[in-house]
């Protein structure tokens, strides 16, 4: 059985936040088994990690 997810990159401004929620209500109707949050190598975006899920 097949699954289907989406990993998301925490947004870096107040404008890509509010584009990841739009991008995120769109494939939300896709209904995934989940969507990730990660953070890029050495820690780089991980300010927002939280907020983003």
């Amino acid at each position: 059985m097949a699954s289907l997810s989406f990993e998301f990159f925490p947004p870096r401004t107040p404008q890509a936040a509010s584009q990841l929620r739009e991008t995120y209500l769109a494939l939300a109707q896709l209904k995934p088994d989940y969507f990730s949050v990660t953070y890029g190598a050495g820690g780089t975006t991980r300010f927002n990690t939280f907020e983003t899920g």
